[in-house]
């Protein structure tokens, strides 16, 4: 999240940048600084929400640490205040998913007051100079506004977005929205209801926010960056972090150059980074097909085909598995309706086994003849600089916004182009043995396509599971919080243990045996959050020619490690 001069951003901190300058400063470090929504009070009080840890925080001038104004809560996500005639701040929190509600806390009592249920995801919220409460209702793709102490006052302002997420509410009585899902930036004017395009971005966007001199401002996560958005549509770059935002799953990738090259599941993107050394990471393909479904950017695990033609992804957020085309960037399958997928691999051509989180089990993707699904690309055609450019008519503005809207009805219905659909079956396992617990990382045995092997995060084990059978056999337990894996030289298998924070070695042949090969990494994030996999980020591995790259989540980084490969066996 973003707040005029203030913004969150992977590495769990929240940064004070100097808008002249562009010199960022820590204003809160981590693990506090973890933030969602950010919002000022009248008095320079910052609020921020955790989604991760379920809290949320006020820090007002001067003060050193923040404040707990509560905890525990199912579900956080938007923060808003609301300033009385009497100058009295009251302050107001959003909850999504399952829990759907919108609260009011009272300084000094644990239990905050209930204003409103079933509001359809309320994403994001700000109060207007006429007191109301004007939201982005995510479900059902709306504008709403609501006075807080009249909880059935709720006004449909404008509707037919994919994503909404973001709103910024002016003291002339217009309204900033932005629909993540089309990257778009639509301005309301209350007064008249007139609607217009103001930006449009082929990048998922997020943040949207308005300082006191009446500049938008918009983050591209994918990015770590922060734009401010002129009048005229026009951006520029106001400050960009570090090149990795969630790095999650690894893979090598021969892109047919004669370089290797390493793809990063980022969060909410895949991004390559070069083995040369000093080399940066770049973009390979943005996740804006995610989007297709109404989805956030979404990118957790991912692999690369045998013959390196294509790249697949998994997103724990919406669901999904996707096969991209390494050259042309182009979604060519689909999977949709898992639960919460990570780690993936290819079993044979076309074939694909993934590890299912959410739903305690092993999926089998393979690709189904002469079936496709409907998926639309985003609206094209058209951009922001046509939109406002100063030579426009206002009736040819109001026909680019008209295009706009036909575009983004048609998404809707899911019109265009064609994505081959990616048949689902979930392994079963032989019965009575208890469900996988939390299967995260997998990984292919040479030679067979019968049976592969996983972490078992919940669980703490390294299995063999027989893909025909359903019989899991357990390697190694008493593991805490294993995630990616990968095969060394020697037969060993490398696994991270984020529960300890150490790579160890394991010998598939003795089974039992185990040893550390580095340890103290900045591994480990965990997420308190239902709506969010208790491991959040996937911490993965892959190794080549005896040197060890591996993400951090702590510090959204890419390590690459040479470790001692003896055993103490060797030494001997």
């Amino acid at each position: 999240g973003i707040n005029a001069e203030y913004m969150g951003d992977a590495s769990r901190k929240i940064f004070r940048i100097h808008l002249v300058t562009q010199e960022a400063t820590v204003y809160q470090d981590a693990p506090e600084g973890q933030v969602t929504s950010l919002a000022f009070g009248a008095d320079g009080t910052l609020y921020w929400t955790s989604a991760l840890s379920g809290r949320i925080w006020a820090k007002h001038r001067g003060q050193a640490r923040p404040e707990l104004l509560g905890g525990d809560i199912s579900g956080l996500h938007a923060v808003g205040i609301r300033v009385d005639n009497s100058g009295r701040e009251r302050v107001f929190v959003s909850q999504v998913g399952e829990i759907d509600t919108l609260l009011e806390f009272y300084p000094g009592r644990s239990v905050p007051r209930v204003v409103a249920k079933d509001l359809g995801g309320l994403t994001s919220f700000q109060f207007g100079s006429d007191g109301k409460l004007y939201g982005t209702l995510s479900k059902k793709g709306q504008v709403i506004s609501l006075d807080v102490d009249k909880p059935d006052s709720v006004q449909v302002i404008s509707e037919g977005y994919l994503y909404p997420n973001s709103i910024v509410v002016t003291r002339q009585q217009k309204i900033f929205v932005l629909d993540g899902a089309e990257g778009a930036v639509i301005g309301i004017d209350l007064l008249t209801k007139r609607e217009g395009l103001i930006y449009r971005d082929e990048k998922p966007i997020s943040g949207l926010v308005l300082d006191n001199n009446g500049r938008l401002y918009f983050a591209v996560p994918s990015q770590q960056a922060i734009y401010q958005l002129a009048q005229t549509g026009a951006t520029s770059l106001l400050k960009k972090g570090d090149e990795l935002a969630l790095p999650g799953g690894l893979a090598f990738l021969d892109d047919h150059t004669g370089r290797r090259k390493i793809v990063v599941a980022d969060g909410y993107g895949v991004k390559l980074v070069e083995t040369v050394e000093g080399a940066k990471g770049t973009v390979l393909c943005c996740a804006s097909t995610a989007f297709l479904d109404a989805k956030i950017g979404d990118a957790a695990g991912v692999a690369v085909s045998r013959y390196h033609h294509h790249i697949v992804t998994t997103g724990w957020r919406s669901g999904t598995v996707q096969v991209f085309d390494v050259r042309s960037h182009t979604l060519l399958q689909e999977a949709t309706g898992l639960n919460a997928p990570y780690g993936l691999v290819e079993l044979e051509d076309n074939v694909w086994i993934v590890a299912d989180f959410g739903a305690s089990s092993l999926v089998k993707l393979t690709l189904e003849k002469d079936h496709v699904l409907e998926v639309l690309p985003g609206p094209k055609g058209f951009g922001y600089e046509e939109v406002l450019h100063p030579n426009l008519t206002p009736e040819e503005k109001n026909e680019r916004y008209r295009l706009y809207k036909t575009q983004r009805d048609r998404a809707l219905h899911k019109k265009y182009r064609k994505v081959r659909k990616l048949v689902k079956e979930t392994i079963k396992m032989k019965q009575p043995q208890t469900p996988l617990q939390g299967p995260m990382g997998v990984l292919a045995e040479p030679g067979s396509t019968r049976t592969v092997l996983i972490t078992e995060n919940l669980g703490g084990c390294l299995s063999r599971v027989d893909l025909i059978t359903g019989v899991r056999t357990y390697l190694v337990c008493g593991l805490n919080k294993p995630e990616g894996l990968a095969w060394a030289p020697r037969g060993e298998i490398v696994i991270v243990e984020a529960g300890t924070r150490q790579l160890i070695a394991v010998n598939p042949n003795k089974p039992g045996e185990k040893r550390s090969l580095a340890n103290s990494l900045p591994v480990g994030l965990t997420a308190l959050s239902p709506n969010v996999p208790a491991p959040y980020v996937f911490n993965d591995i892959t190794i080549s020619h005896n040197t060890i790259f591996i993400t951090s989540d702590v510090e959204g980084s890419l390590y690459e490690l040479e470790p001692d490969w003896r055993s103490k066996h060797d030494e001997l």
